[in-house]
């Protein structure tokens, strides 16, 4: 829990640093991807699931907005999709959940404000990093081979630190911003999948996550003198 605890004092204190001028409150669903050792290729669609999260963000300026989002996902791997791992013989399901804080560059500048004099846009690309940490608690299945000690020892749920980073467009509204996103999750630990020194332990396990989201405006407008790129 030390690196969840970690998180949320980095965030705290970037709320005190920052003001907002801009606030909105939404969320997303979409579907989620694994990658660690019991996928064998970058991507294996095989294993796509659901998932979703609850954000709130905030905008300092037309270009920049900044995001603080909890989510949860389904995530699962097995050896038998694999044509050199099948003798192996492990499979695992999990429910990955998290917290991160990151910061939107929105490229061309979104008007969300509704100021006609100072930015027409009301869609833009952007792109995101930031900071998170997860929750996992893995279920593995053995068939054949089973687990090396070190990874029989693990206690569950684990908690860890991450670096989400994305890409997507915004397309705003009077009230209401839409997003499409795309983003991968940078994993710092090879145990999400219950899985370390039975397959690669030095490569950490990642996550992604593609999905279609909505967000309320609960600020009012300003003027465009208050406001900077």
């Amino acid at each position: 829990m030390k690196n969840f605890y970690t998180v949320l004092i980095i965030v705290l204190c970037t709320f005190n640093v920052l003001k907002a001028q801009q606030h909105e409150v939404g969320g997303s669903v979409g579907l989620t991807l694994f990658h660690g050792d019991l996928i064998e290729n970058t991507v294996d669609f095989k294993e796509i699931n659901l998932g979703g999260e609850l954000f709130y963000r905030f905008y300092s300026s037309h270009k920049f907005s900044f995001k603080l989002a909890l989510n949860t996902g389904s995530y699962s791997g097995t050896d038998a999709n694999s044509s050199e791992l099948v003798h192996r013989g492990l499979s695992f399901n999990s429910t990955i959940s998290g917290i991160y804080f990151s910061g939107e560059w929105n490229i061309l500048g979104i008007n969300i404000y509704g100021e006609k004099a100072y930015n027409q846009n009301r869609i833009s690309p952007f792109l995101s990093i930031g900071v998170g940490a997860s929750m996992a608690n893995p279920e593995v299945t053995t068939e054949a081979t089973g687990l090396d000690p070190y990874d029989l020892a693990q206690e569950y749920p684990f908690v860890s630190l991450n670096v989400p980073f994305g890409i997507g467009v915004k397309y705003a509204t009077d009230k209401i911003t839409f997003s499409l996103e795309g983003r991968v999750v940078a994993g710092l630990t090879d145990l999400l999948d219950g899985v370390s020194e039975t397959g690669n332990p030095d490569k950490n396990d990642w996550h992604s996550y593609i999905g279609i989201g909505a967000a309320y405006r609960i600020g009012g407008s300003r003027s465009s003198s208050s406001v900077g790129e």
